[in-house]
């Protein structure tokens, strides 16, 4: 609407002029080349398509890309001294975004932040796992189990700590204490964890009813136990207070995590840490490959979604290949 006013005041301030026609071929041709400087959202623009001269390469504290962003979107580099990469301070595009080179497999890492997020998770799996080979690795376990009439819950339990998952032969529990660690594989492991949980209410047995300074209480063999080593209590004391419940207590007291009473409280953290949104929370993200660039504005749907942990840090799949270098 603005544009054909224009025109029209143009071309009646001019009279009879010869150069009118090409004012207004100069015109067109100005807000035609106008508007290809504004990129678009969810599709690859190319950086051929907007004037620039700042190097696609990085820098020191500064990634690939962001120098030329800044130069084509009006932004600020934070370098390191924010946790995200690029300041738009106005326009349509305005705001706080982040900026990925996705590498061949569509892939990108996040930030320090949100590796740092992954970080307490990594350390509750892995004393867990250390918890549970323990437990696994008493005498008699099997034995155990099955007199708690348990034998198909230790077998599943086994079966997903022991059996090889990788060409090398190693097991889940390797992969996973490695910082190697897919979907299907989390959710194997709290379905593991749930299978603990149960075997243990079936292992703590019926309460013991003693008597301690003069006062009964009511409690379960390897709470009991516990409470045994805090009273002073001597071995010949346990065994009589415990009697055959001794070595399953025993067994129970290498299982100390709390996921093992309550898995659902792992599986949240989990959800809440490979949400795209809930670690990239910013104005969006910008995907960078040689080609050109795209733009995803946060919420981010199916677009950047959660691929899996390798090394100990979350990657996440994206719409476009990086191949190389910039």
């Amino acid at each position: 609407m603005e544009y054909e006013l224009l025109k029209q005041l143009i071309r009646q301030s001019i009279i009879l002029n010869e150069d009118a026609e090409a004012d207004i071929q100069d015109l067109e041709t100005l807000m035609a080349s106008e508007k290809t400087l504004v990129p678009g959202l969810n599709k690859l623009n190319r950086w051929d398509d907007f004037p620039g001269s700042a190097p696609l390469s990085g820098r020191t504290g500064v990634g690939p890309g962001e120098d030329r962003l800044a130069e084509i979107l009006g932004g600020i580099v934070q370098g390191q001294a924010e946790s995200f990469d690029l300041d738009i301070p106005e326009g349509p595009l305005a705001g706080k975004w982040e900026v990925k080179a996705p590498d061949t497999s569509s892939e990108i890492r996040p930030g320090t932040e949100g590796i740092t997020a992954f970080g307490p998770i990594n350390k509750v799996l892995r004393i867990a796992l250390d918890e549970l080979i323990e437990f696994l690795s008493t005498e008699g376990i099997d034995d155990i189990a099955k007199a708690a009439e348990a034998k198909g819950l230790m077998d599943k339990i086994k079966k997903f700590m022991s059996d090889p998952m990788s060409k090398s032969g190693k097991t889940n529990a390797d992969l996973i204490q490695s910082g190697e660690i897919t979907s299907a594989r989390f959710k194997e492991m709290i379905n593991t964890l749930k299978d603990v949980s149960k075997l243990v209410e079936k292992l703590k047995g019926e309460s013991l009813n003693v008597n301690v300074a003069g006062k009964d209480y009511s409690v379960k063999p390897a709470d009991m136990l516990k409470i045994s080593k805090l009273l002073g209590m001597t071995e010949e004391e346990v065994k009589s207070t415990l009697g055959g419940t001794l070595e399953t207590a025993k067994a129970l007291m290498a299982l100390n995590s709390k996921i093992f009473e309550n898995p659902e409280i792992l599986d949240q953290a989990w959800n809440k840490t490979i949400s795209a949104d809930s670690v990239f929370d910013l104005t969006g993200i910008i995907l960078v490959t040689p080609e050109g660039f795209m733009m995803l504005r946060h919420p981010y749907g199916d677009k950047i979604k959660f691929s899996r942990v390798s090394q100990g840090k979350p990657k996440f799949k994206t719409p476009i290949k990086g191949m190389g270098k910039l």
